[in-house]
């Protein structure tokens, strides 16, 4: 099929390094003239970029509240963070015209625009993390964790590691909650005050803190077993979304510091190592949390595609790609197995997956040499679907 290209390049983005999403949309028209008919196919799609996006970045719900009065805005200035669309050439069919737009899409540019339109304050000021880090020294006998009730325990050490993260968080548009802001600690039940939380646990006290996001672990602090002198330090932090649980990142370090006689030295080192190195540890864990808010991985869920198909390599990625850009709501496609006869992938979805379902189904691949696409079964962990070659 031939493509007319409609580019729309806007002088401000050009020389600058953005981050660009991609999506397509395949609308009918039936409008009898070919100019009415593809500006109403544009107007739908351009439409489709904000209510996904909007929902995407406010929240499904926030957005249905808010729709109103922000939808027609984002529409009529939608050239500042769509840069760059195509339109192919249309089809006639049943008196309906059909084409498909293809959209590059400015996600900070739109982030820009709803909060010039007052929507993300309340989301901007809610970029919180919770610490809740343990420190465990075997060679001094001493655990120090942010949760523990007496302040005296708090360590150099944590101390240093938590207002190192704090300074690389803020950086990356991130706020790292201090325990003095907040009288979590008073608050917890004794069940709470022990040397180890687990996970549900931890995500409780994120939720009583009102904070999206938590960063959980622990640094342990050893001897090491090869040389006398130094000590291992194991450093294994989390940083999981308080509403699910999700994992966003999961970072591990292992060091070898000297090890010191006197107590007080040692712990001096031992702070001055883990600021040192929180530094990349913080550098790493914003990058790994605004690639996962670019691609929409936050608040994402996952479920698994199977199609039954000949699978033949090309076809595999073929499908993949056609999977990927027939829906926004998919956000991440990898291949989860391959057999003779099916394929499997395994996505990162935000919204209904009903939805998602739905525009799977009317996918054309006949580009694939197949006359349509069947539901085969439906559960919550696994969608079937079987491509027809008749």
């Amino acid at each position: 099929m031939k493509k007319i290209c409609a580019m729309i390049l806007l002088p401000f983005l050009l020389g600058a390094q953005v981050s660009l999403i991609e999506r397509s949309y395949t609308i009918e028209s039936e409008k009898e003239s070919a100019t009415e008919a593809r500006k109403e196919i544009q107007d739908k799609a351009i439409m489709q970029i904000v209510e996904e996006f909007g929902v995407e970045v406010l929240g499904e719900a926030r957005y249905s509240k808010q729709k109103k009065s922000v939808i027609n805005q984002l529409v009529q200035k939608s050239s500042r963070f769509i840069p760059f669309s195509n339109i192919t050439e249309s089809q006639q069919i049943d008196k309906k015209t059909k084409q498909t737009v293809m959209f590059k899409v400015n996600l900070a540019e739109f982030r820009n625009m709803l909060k010039s339109l007052g929507q993300l304050e309340e989301i901007d000021k809610n970029q919180s993390i919770l610490p809740l880090v343990k420190i465990e020294n075997s060679i001094s006998q001493r655990m120090s964790s942010w949760w523990t009730k007496e302040e005296k325990s708090t360590s150099k050490t944590l101390v240093a590691m938590e207002d190192k993260l704090s300074e690389i968080f803020l950086r990356g548009g991130f706020y790292l909650l201090p325990a003095n802001q907040i009288e979590l600690s008073a608050a917890l039940p004794k069940s709470y005050n022990k040397s180890q939380l687990s996970t549900d646990e931890v995500l409780k006290l994120a939720r009583l803190a009102q904070t999206p996001y938590v960063l959980s672990g622990q640094v342990l602090v050893k001897r090491s077993e090869r040389m006398m002198d130094q000590m291992r330090v194991e450093v294994h932090l989390n940083l999981l979304q308080a509403e699910n649980g999700k994992m966003l990142a999961d970072i591990k370090r292992i060091y070898d510091v000297p090890l010191a006689k006197d107590s007080a030295k040692m712990e001096s080192e031992l702070s001055k190592k883990i600021a040192d190195e929180s530094e990349s540890i913080g550098a790493e864990i914003v990058s790994l949390m605004t690639d996962a808010l670019q691609r929409g991985l936050v608040n994402s869920q996952k479920i698994r595609l199977k199609f039954a198909m000949v699978s033949q390599p090309q076809k595999v990625e073929l499908l993949k790609e056609r999977v990927k850009a027939q829906s926004g709501n998919i956000k991440n496609i990898k291949e989860k197995s391959i057999a003779a006869n099916s394929v499997t992938y395994e996505i990162d979805f935000v919204g209904n997956i009903k939805d998602v379902q739905d525009k799977l189904l009317a996918m054309d691949v006949k580009s694939l040499s197949y006359v349509k696409l069947e539901l085969v079964d439906s559960k919550p962990e696994e969608i079937s679907f079987e491509l027809k070659q008749q």
